[in-house]
Protein backbone atom coordinates (compact mmCIF):
# COMPACT_ATOMS: atom_id res chain seq x y z
CA UNK A 1 0.00 0.00 0.00
CA UNK A 2 1.13 3.65 -1.29
CA UNK A 3 0.83 6.26 1.12
CA UNK A 4 1.71 10.23 1.14
CA UNK A 5 4.25 10.53 3.71
CA UNK A 6 3.36 14.30 3.90
CA UNK A 7 -0.49 13.84 5.01
CA UNK A 8 -0.05 11.06 6.81
CA UNK A 9 2.57 12.76 9.03
CA UNK A 10 -0.01 16.18 9.37
CA UNK A 11 -2.44 14.74 10.23
CA UNK A 12 -0.43 13.56 13.39
CA UNK A 13 -1.27 16.57 15.33
CA UNK A 14 -4.56 16.01 17.07
CA UNK A 15 -5.69 17.11 20.88
CA UNK A 16 -4.19 17.65 24.00
CA UNK A 17 -3.21 14.34 25.44
CA UNK A 18 -1.95 15.13 28.92
CA UNK A 19 -6.01 16.14 29.61
CA UNK A 20 -7.58 12.79 28.50
CA UNK A 21 -5.16 10.49 30.74
CA UNK A 22 -7.45 9.36 33.29
CA UNK A 23 -4.49 9.30 35.59
CA UNK A 24 -1.78 12.46 35.66
CA UNK A 25 1.60 10.74 36.60
CA UNK A 26 4.27 9.03 35.50
CA UNK A 27 4.36 6.23 32.97
CA UNK A 28 6.89 4.26 31.05
CA UNK A 29 6.81 4.58 27.46
CA UNK A 30 8.04 3.32 24.26
CA UNK A 31 8.98 5.77 21.61
CA UNK A 32 8.08 4.35 18.23
CA UNK A 33 8.93 7.05 15.40
CA UNK A 34 7.08 7.11 12.10
CA UNK A 35 10.10 7.43 9.10
CA UNK A 36 9.20 7.00 5.65
CA UNK A 37 11.69 5.69 2.72
CA UNK A 38 11.01 5.63 -0.61
CA UNK A 39 11.48 2.01 -2.00
CA UNK A 40 12.88 1.10 -5.39
CA UNK A 41 9.36 0.44 -7.01
CA UNK A 42 8.76 4.16 -6.26
CA UNK A 43 6.55 3.81 -3.46
CA UNK A 44 6.65 5.08 -0.22
CA UNK A 45 6.00 3.39 2.70
CA UNK A 46 5.98 3.55 6.58
CA UNK A 47 8.98 2.01 8.65
CA UNK A 48 8.68 1.64 12.65
CA UNK A 49 11.97 2.70 14.23
CA UNK A 50 11.51 1.94 18.17
CA UNK A 51 13.46 3.51 21.12
CA UNK A 52 12.76 1.97 23.83
CA UNK A 53 13.52 4.43 27.29
CA UNK A 54 13.73 1.91 30.00
CA UNK A 55 15.91 4.46 32.47
CA UNK A 56 13.24 7.33 31.76
CA UNK A 57 9.71 8.31 32.78
CA UNK A 58 7.21 10.11 31.03
CA UNK A 59 5.10 12.48 32.79
CA UNK A 60 1.46 13.69 31.94
CA UNK A 61 0.45 16.85 33.97
CA UNK A 62 0.08 20.72 34.36
CA UNK A 63 4.06 21.06 34.79
CA UNK A 64 5.65 17.59 33.57
CA UNK A 65 9.54 17.38 34.76
CA UNK A 66 10.56 15.85 32.04
CA UNK A 67 12.74 16.10 28.79
CA UNK A 68 9.73 14.22 26.78
CA UNK A 69 7.36 17.28 26.94
CA UNK A 70 4.03 16.53 25.17
CA UNK A 71 2.71 19.46 23.02
CA UNK A 72 -0.36 17.82 21.18
CA UNK A 73 -1.50 14.24 20.80
CA UNK A 74 -4.64 11.74 20.37
CA UNK A 75 -5.26 8.73 22.21
CA UNK A 76 -5.41 5.58 20.56
CA UNK A 77 -6.40 3.16 22.85
CA UNK A 78 -6.40 2.29 26.67
CA UNK A 79 -6.34 -1.55 27.47
CA UNK A 80 -7.31 -3.14 31.00
CA UNK A 81 -3.81 -2.62 32.40
CA UNK A 82 -3.50 0.95 31.79
CA UNK A 83 -1.79 0.84 28.52
CA UNK A 84 -1.91 3.72 26.68
CA UNK A 85 -1.14 4.06 22.95
CA UNK A 86 -0.58 7.99 22.16
CA UNK A 87 0.37 9.70 19.14
CA UNK A 88 1.75 12.71 19.86
CA UNK A 89 3.88 15.96 18.75
CA UNK A 90 6.47 16.44 21.36
CA UNK A 91 9.97 19.13 21.81
CA UNK A 92 12.84 16.45 22.09
CA UNK A 93 15.93 19.04 22.36
CA UNK A 94 14.05 21.67 21.34
CA UNK A 95 12.58 20.30 17.90
CA UNK A 96 9.69 19.37 17.77
CA UNK A 97 9.30 15.63 16.62
CA UNK A 98 5.93 13.23 15.86
CA UNK A 99 5.94 10.27 17.61
CA UNK A 100 3.94 7.03 18.98
CA UNK A 101 3.84 6.57 22.60
CA UNK A 102 2.99 3.30 24.09
CA UNK A 103 2.44 4.48 27.99
CA UNK A 104 2.22 2.20 30.85
CA UNK A 105 0.92 3.98 34.12
CA UNK A 106 3.33 3.53 36.98
CA UNK A 107 1.63 5.97 40.04
CA UNK A 108 0.38 9.14 40.99
CA UNK A 109 3.42 11.62 40.43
Amino acid sequence: MSVNAGKLRHKMVVLTADSQLRHPGHYWCEIRTLNWKEEGDGYVRWQDTIYEIRSRYFSFGPDPQTQFEPVAGNILRIDDKHNYLIKAVINVDAKREEYRFTCTYLGQV
